[in-house]
């Protein structure tokens, strides 16, 4: 009820018709109701006590609390606002103002509030939510230290509340950075898929959910069940074994459960033995192949299970886990966890594979099943144990699991006592791996702490001509470092050494001389090769020690087997992480993991202060042991002499076996860019650096995707470059060990139009004659596929033609760059300086356009070749100063082909606008007549528009190969779609016509408009043909381009019949009607 809009006398008269009692009455039930949790009912209590008492400022925010309990943001935002005009001060209001707007998804709002929560004194709440905010708009550092720091590590100093940051927060637009766009779609993606979704038919093991059950709300457990219910994929078993709970609804939902459906099995126990003696008698209750671990409150995505059999028909791996995310008590997702692939020792800090889980049973039972000594942390003492067999663990980067956020559970943080036994379970696989060591709890995460270490021989490599940064570095090491059995190399010139050994007499310091033009990792290679440690640590000069026991801290991970490579926590001078971890994946190809977070950041479950793997270690600090270094060959000082010489290190320790180990309980400075330029003491030309080119001929596979740092990680943290990138790859494709030339190509997209098949032509052209090449697009399409199949890797940049350092940096470190369409011109304009650029242009009127942007003429002067596709595209150059060669397309002679090739396309439905015929017949028009001899094209039906019958058989006159025929006995229907090689389907509007279907299910090519219902399940190129804009133009090009590819009917048909053996059965849809009808009714409390 909007009170606003009762007038006062209104209200008065309200008030004397209750006899004056309305409001302490209502206001009494209202109370009792919340207590009840019956928001909606205490939302309407209070309201009516609010038309007696409407300046009752407790009541307007209780009002405001209720209408938020109950998912109803916008009411619940006018009580909040009401309440505001009564009092403007309150600072809890304020909060659980941007409580509300955070839970909305309106950032910069939800910033307004809190910070003026903040000035009106609720500091420190507001503090932790500015801070999280903060994170999440990717401003580079917190604005707070953390509520609880690691006492062990020397302390930061404290920083003020950033209000400039915040203030640009608050002026932004909701979703404003691509990496809120992104979280934004997957929070859809994730209630979309918690909804009722149509169920496949997939064939695949029994999985058993093993669900034990204490003492949970009615409400929740009905939640838990109703998403195991309306699994897509229905070949489970949910066994329920209640742990002798007292709560009589609880039972009696339990019984209830089994009752409803035969998959449910259920245990009722007599006493209470511990949620790990529930698991055991669920684990013996089971029978699937495998188990899958759901907690009593939680919820699965509908297509969980159908996801996770997917995964196990394909690799049949022991263990499988998705990615998770919490929800609210309304099934609203909230924070998402996105999950490294397998990362055994990331496991030490916590639980992180948590949910779903699925494990094969019978490896469950080879490792004993469950503990009770390990209760409330039991899954976490079953992986640590699961992780020491050798099983082969599956990773699946989705959201499945809903994680339920609401008081008294592990994901509120409801369960301290777990952190007891979490610890227990750590120190027991420690002892039990005979790895020793004390497991510690910190704030953030657990901690094994292996003090008890042999004291080998450590040589730091110090390789550096800055006499000063020298005598800084030692002074650090020797000063700073609790760990003493260490030798300092420092690799430099002779006339430094010579200097140098007058000012330091240090008898652990020793000097190896290099006096070769700068090569990076040639002084590493030859101060290891003087080194006698166990242990080599390469060191720049502008490292500076925080922690005393950084050399300890990297010796109590490279001690164990299969480690290769460990790296500290770097930071800059200013606090802030400069390395956490180097990950691949992201534009560049390299980036850093957490990069200008607070030191202290608990961003993404803490996992900045997590020991864990990583894809590469940074140079700056690399500590590794000697006998790996020179199994591995050290580093590659030919092929990266300096830029990504720690990457190529660290990929082949990784091919070889080993880790690459990230521990951030080591922490230094890395003040940075102090050591670069020492090279200007040789008087040599230098060489152009190509590193980005050998990544990808070398370490394509490497660079393409990190399993450490997930896509789907890195789209929620990392900030320093958010914009959409993928390297995409060939499949199988060997890695190009050649010196050949490289050459990479700029296409505008990648679509089925003619000037990225240009693009197409020339890749393959260029990798016939032996170069190597890669193709560079701002958007992907159809044409990736086929520039994948012919062997050619496929850069998607959202920025490559904006020309962005960011984005164009990788091509100057190729031979040549060719810069296919006149809209490349900020790329052109950006790199040609910096590398030969030929720029193939094929425009005409559209060259004027551009004319007029600024900086587009002076462009034209700068490549080394202008290239025009004909003579007409070149006089359009000419008049700006442009000189261009005139270089025409080729393309395969296919008159052969053509002549032999007929297709044969038939149209299905009433002959009515909505069906588009006169699309097509337009089409037909369009076409040239040695391609419309190539198609015979029929339209079938009964006539609904005699008016439009008529004229589209007026346009039909003189076309041979076109017929507009009546309708068909269903019979008759079926025998001409056999024959037909495609089906158009041009409608300006069908939900979901059954001709498309019929296609799908005969493998018939259908062509079909965008305004199709058919086309949401199909993919344009792969498993049908789109009609983006249903043109004449788009359908002529569709069936030219289908007459030109001789196997494109087949293929395209036998992936459509995928997608209908997926959706479109007759079993498919009588199981969702079936699912539909068994839903199970609702109590009134659920």
């Amino acid at each position: 009820m909007n009170l606003n809009v009762i007038p006062p006398r209104g209200r008065r008269l309200i008030s004397r018709l209750s006899g004056g009692t309305i409001g302490r009455s209502a206001r009494r039930k209202g109370d009792l109701a919340r207590g009840e949790k019956n928001w909606l009912a205490a939302a309407s209590h209070y309201q009516r006590h609010l038309l007696r008492r409407p300046r009752d400022y407790a009541i307007w925010v209780q009002l405001g609390h209720m209408l938020k309990e109950a998912g109803r943001i916008g009411p619940a935002s006018s009580a909040y606002a009401k309440a505001a005009e009564l009092r403007s001060d309150d600072p809890d209001l304020m909060m659980s103002r941007g409580h509300l707007a955070k839970r909305a998804g309106d950032l910069p709002q939800a910033s307004k509030f809190y910070l003026m929560a903040h000035q009106s004194g609720a500091t420190t709440h507001a503090n932790v939510e500015l801070s999280s905010l903060l994170a999440a708009a990717d401003v580079a550092r917190a604005i707070l230290p953390a509520d609880q720091p690691d006492q062990s590590q020397p302390s930061l100093p404290e920083q003020a509340i950033d209000t400039a940051a915040l203030s640009a927060i608050v002026a932004a637009p909701v979703y404003a950075t691509p990496m809120e766009r992104k979280r934004a779609r997957q929070m859809s993606d994730i209630s979309a898929r918690l909804a009722n979704m149509p169920p496949v038919d997939l064939t695949g093991p029994l999985i058993s959910i093993l669900t034990p059950v204490y003492n949970v709300e009615e409400r929740w457990l009905i939640e838990m069940a109703d998403s195991i219910l309306r699994q897509t994929y229905a070949n489970w078993e949910l066994c329920l074994v209640d742990d002798g709970s007292t709560n009589a609804s609880t039972r009696d939902a339990v019984v209830r459960l089994g009752a409803h459906d035969p998959r449910i099995k259920v245990l009722l126990r007599q006493n209470n033995g511990g949620i790990s003696a529930a698991s055991n008698d669920a684990l013996a209750m089971s029978s699937g192949r495998y188990v899958a671990l759901v907690d009593n409150d939680d919820i699965l995505t509908s297509d969980a299970l159908e996801e996770m059999v997917r995964e196990i028909n394909r690799t049949d791996p022991d263990w499988l886990y998705s990615d998770e995310f919490k929800v609210d008590e309304n099934n609203v997702p909230s924070e998402l966890f996105a999950k490294p692939d397998w990362s055994p020792l990331f496991l030490l800090n916590y639980m992180y594979t948590g949910h779903l889980t699925l494990y094969r049973r019978s490896a469950v039972l080879k490792a004993g099943g469950f503990r009770s000594q390990y209760d409330f942390s039991q899954d976490y003492d079953l992986a640590l144990r699961m992780a020491e067999m050798d099983l082969k663990v599956a990773h699946v980067e989705r959201y499945l699991y809903g994680w339920r956020a609401i008081e008294g559970s592990g994901a509120a943080g409801g369960k301290p006592h777990a952190r007891i036994s979490n610890l227990a379970a750590l120190q027991d696989a420690a002892d039990r791996r005979g790895w020793g060591g004390e497991a510690v709890g910190l704030p953030t995460c657990n901690r094994l702490v292996r003090s008890e270490i042999d004291h080998p021989l450590v040589s730091i490599i110090i390789p550096s001509d800055n006499i000063e940064n020298i005598k800084t570095t030692i002074d650090s090491i020797t000063s700073k470092s609790t760990y003493k059995n260490y030798e300092i190399v420092i690799v430099t010139r002779s006339e430094t050494i010579d200097q140098l050994r007058r000012e330091i007499s240090n008898a652990a310091v020793k000097w190896c001389a290099y006096d070769l033009p700068y090569n990076f990792s040639g002084k590493c290679n030859a101060g290891a090769a003087s080194s006698s440690g166990d242990y080599l640590i390469f060191f720049n000069d502008d490292v500076r020690v925080i922690t005393p026991d950084w050399i300890e801290c990297h010796i109590e991970y490279l001690a164990l087997p299969g480690v290769g490579v460990v790296g500290p926590k770097l930071l800059y001078e200013d606090g802030s992480i400069q390395h956490a971890g180097i990950v691949t994946g992201v534009r560049r190809f390299t980036g850093t993991a957490f990069h200008t977070y607070p030191s202290n950041t608990s961003a993404h479950f803490n996992m900045a202060q997590c020991v864990r793997e990583v894809s590469v270690i940074i140079g700056a600090l690399l500590a590794m042991p000697a006998n790996v270094f020179n199994e591995i060959g050290g580093y590659d000082a030919l092929n990266t002499p300096i830029n990504h010489s720690d990457v190529d290190l660290c990929f082949r320790a990784r091919e070889a076996g080993y880790s690459c180990v990230y521990n951030p309980h080591a922490t230094l400075v890395h003040i940075g860019h102090m050591s670069i330029g020492d090279e200007s003491y040789v008087k040599t030309p230098k060489k152009k650096d190509t590193a980005d080119v050998f990544l990808l001929r070398r370490w394509s596979q490497f660079i393409a995707r990190d399993p450490f740092f997930t896509p789907a990680m890195r789209d929620l943290i990392y900030i320093d470059s958010q914009e959409e990138f993928d390297l995409l790859l060939p499949d199988d494709e060997p890695y190009d060990s050649s010196d050949s030339r490289s050459v990479a190509i700029i296409s505008h997209d990648l679509t089925g139009s003619g000037a990225p098949k240009v693009a197409l032509d020339l890749a393959v052209t260029l990798k016939s004659s032996g170069m190597f090449v890669v193709v560079f697009s701002p958007t992907d399409g159809p044409m990736r596929q086929r520039l994948l199949d012919a062997g050619i890797a496929v850069v998607v940049d959202e920025l490559i033609l904006t020309g962005h350092d960011a984005a164009t940096a990788p091509l100057s470190h190729f031979d040549i760059v060719i810069a296919n369409t006149i809209v490349c011109w900020r790329t052109v304009s950006a790199i040609s300086d910096l590398v030969p650029v030929y720029w193939y242009t094929h425009e005409t009127a559209l060259v004027d356009h551009f004319a007029a942007e600024p900086g587009f003429k002076e462009a034209l002067l700068k490549p080394a070749a202008i290239w025009s596709g004909s003579r007409l595209a070149a006089e359009a150059l000419e008049p700006y100063g442009a000189d261009p060669l005139v270089l025409e397309y080729g393309v395969e002679d296919a008159s052969d082909a053509l002549a032999q090739v007929k297709i044969r396309v038939g149209l299905f439905g009433s002959y009515e606008p909505r069906k588009g015929q006169d699309l097509a017949v337009e089409a037909m028009l369009l076409l040239p007549p040695e391609v419309q001899s190539r198609i015979h094209f029929v339209a079938y039906g009964r006539t609904l528009d005699a008016g439009f019958r008529d004229a589209i058989g007026k346009k039909a006159q003189g076309l041979a190969t076109v017929a507009l025929k009546g309708e068909l006995s269903y019979g008759e229907y079926l025998a001409s779609l056999r024959e037909c090689d495609v089906v158009l389907v041009p409608s300006r509007d069908d939900t979901l016509p059954l001709v498309s279907l019929d296609a799908l299910s005969f493998a018939k090519t259908l062509v079909v408009s965008r305004q199709t219902g058919t086309s949401a399940y199909l993919k344009d190129g792969v498993s049908a043909v789109i009609l983006e804009h249903n043109s004449p133009q788009d359908i002529a090009a569709a069936l030219t381009s289908l007459l030109a590819d001789n196997e494109a009917c087949s293929r395209i048909g036998k992936a459509g019949r995928k997608v209908f053996l997926k959706k479109f059965t007759v079993d498919s849809f009588a199981k969702r009607l079936d699912t539909a009808l068994a839903m199970p009714v609702r109590t009134a409390s659920a």
